[in-house]
């Protein structure tokens, strides 16, 4: 139902000032039979903050005790704020309290690795005997490009309520896992695994067979504020306030997204009402004089601006309908350029863009994992040239803040500082679309993640 339960853990010690967490774990067993202890814990968070070792997410882990330095190679691993002090007691510092640390101990990032496994070298780290789990499916075949095969871990420590005994996951692209689905080959398509066609969502959504699982993501536009013209707040909000979104989801991405007027998803309840308009015209033009008016210039002499995409089918047809709405409303040309992955995320990395089409997913539910995307000017994930003083204090501010109410004030003011400053304009809130027969009791969350613990067939 959505709700932090203990899974290994049997109980968790929280000191008063909140920086150290004692977990005591269960008895439980890898499903190749040996114990998992809180051993497997230990090694696998120090390795992630190895400097050496290659984990885009180590930031995950930044919040245990000098987590950031042991990464950077300030500190040995050893000084890392996390210890085993026998095989059921895991004993973890963090660097300051954190409000949602419960919370992203559920996520895969602080996941056990079984040493041993792992020392066997990645030649064969992608073979069923290499990868041992303690889930309650365990992985027994993968052809490669083609299927892999789950089958029940009777190890698991709760094997007696697991009613499914296999799980093929099939590897094939979205048109033919459609058909295969319509001749009763595969009991679920589309979303968290893979997509539905975009040509067949209409007719599907007719026939009310598509199932919607509001998602904990936003869609938006990254704009480069370090770079002229977009380095003016009124031009960035005339762009904001000329872009239909309503028009977008209902023409373009079908699936029951709702428009965005903030980064946080609605249902985190930041947003008590929108932060700016949809759709307006007048105030978009109004922006567009004020901005050609701060920076001396007229419309013909605007440095040209360009929207950099990946090339999905989706994405060139979003940035079409931007740039039709911009011209119409603000007179404006933007130039359109699908970029391949790769590049587009090397160009994202240097700054070497004007707008760029984005998106982000929680992996917890907390608004702070929104906000902080977007806290520091040199942090990977922000690529806006933007960094606001007030919008750090008062994230800062609400890490020690332990009241519900009062932290999310805090947090609702630095979102509605994020937005009038404008270095993402939000498109869209986005849902997870997918098909479902003869298979029930799946959870599916609205982060994406799918488990089958509890699943049957009809």
């Amino acid at each position: 139902h959505g709700k932090i339960i203990p899974g290994i853990a049997s109980s968790v010690d929280v000191s008063p000032d909140g920086k150290r967490y004692t977990f005591r774990l269960k008895e439980t067993f890898w499903a190749d039979g040996s114990d998992l202890t809180a051993f497997d814990f230990e090694y696998a968070w120090k390795s992630v903050l190895s400097p050496n070792f290659p984990a885009p997410n180590a930031y995950q882990l930044y919040i245990l005790k000098n987590g950031r330095e042991a990464k950077s190679g300030k500190v040995p691993g050893s000084e890392i704020g996390v210890k085993a002090t026998d095989p059921h007691t895991l004993v973890v510092e963090l660097e300051s309290p954190i409000p949602y640390f419960l919370e992203l101990t559920t996520t895969h990032f602080f996941s056990p690795i079984k040493k041993e496994n792992r020392a066997i070298g990645e030649s064969t780290y992608s073979s069923p005997e290499s990868i041992v789990t303690n889930g309650p499916f365990r992985l027994q075949e993968w052809s490669h490009n083609k299927e892999l095969i789950f089958v029940k871990n009777l190890l698991h420590r709760d094997a007696h309520l697991v009613k499914l005994n296999k799980i093929k996951l099939i590897i094939c692209d979205e048109n033919t896992a459609l058909q295969m689905y319509k001749r009763d080959l595969i009991d679920w398509v589309g979303s968290p695994m893979g997509m539905i066609p975009p040509d067949a969502l209409n007719v599907l959504k007719a026939q009310r067979k598509l199932i919607f699982t509001l998602a904990d993501g936003v869609h938006f536009l990254r704009l480069n504020t370090g770079k002229d013209p977009l380095s003016n707040n009124k031009l960035r909000k005339a762009l904001a306030s000329a872009v239909d979104r309503k028009s977008i989801v209902e023409h373009i991405t079908l699936s029951d997204q709702k428009p965005a007027t903030g980064l946080v998803p609605l249902t985190y309840g930041l947003q008590n009402q929108p932060y700016f308009e949809d759709n307006n015209p007048t105030k978009a033009w109004t922006y567009l004089q004020e901005a050609l008016s701060e920076l001396h210039s007229s419309l013909d002499d605007l440095p040209p601006l360009t929207l950099c995409y990946t090339p999905t089918e989706r994405n060139h047809k979003i940035a079409q309908a931007l740039a039709a709405q911009w011209k119409k409303v603000l007179s404006l040309k933007i130039s359109l350029e699908a970029c391949e992955p790769a590049v587009f995320f090397d160009r994202l990395s240097r700054n070497d863009f004007d707008l760029t089409i984005g998106s982000w997913f929680g992996d917890i539910r907390d608004p702070m994992n929104f906000l902080e995307v977007f806290k520091l000017r040199e942090s990977k994930t922000n690529n806006t040239n933007w960094e606001n003083p007030e919008y750090i204090a008062l994230l800062d501010k609400s890490m020690t803040e332990s009241g519900f109410d009062s932290r999310k004030h805090l947090l609702s003011k630095a979102e509605k500082i994020l937005i009038d400053h404008m270095p993402i304009i939000p498109l869209y809130y986005p849902t997870f679309t997918h098909l479902q027969k003869n298979v029930k009791g799946v959870y599916f969350s609205e982060l994406g993640y799918v488990d089958f613990k509890y699943a049957y067939k009809e």
